[in-house]
């Protein structure tokens, strides 16, 4: 199976909604990774670290690794 070559950020209120069926089936069509961001912690910018262990570094990881593997 290919890597996705995109990204498709679902920021729709409903994870299972109208919005979602139309990007999940995009996605397969494309084969394009799915992001919603209901399904994500991710908090303000702070000069602190205070937001360390929120999922925005390790989503971002994760989809640069793909985009590097896949070439």
């Amino acid at each position: 199976m290919k890597q996705p070559k995109s990204i498709i950020i679902q920021g729709s209120s409903r994870s299972n909604g109208d919005t979602a069926s139309v990007v999940n089936r995009l996605s397969l069509m494309m084969n394009d990774q799915v992001l919603d961001l209901n399904q994500i912690n991710f908090s303000d910018y702070d000069y602190e670290a205070r937001n360390k262990n929120d999922d925005f570094l390790p989503t971002i990881r994760n989809h640069n690794t793909k985009e590097k593997s896949s070439g």
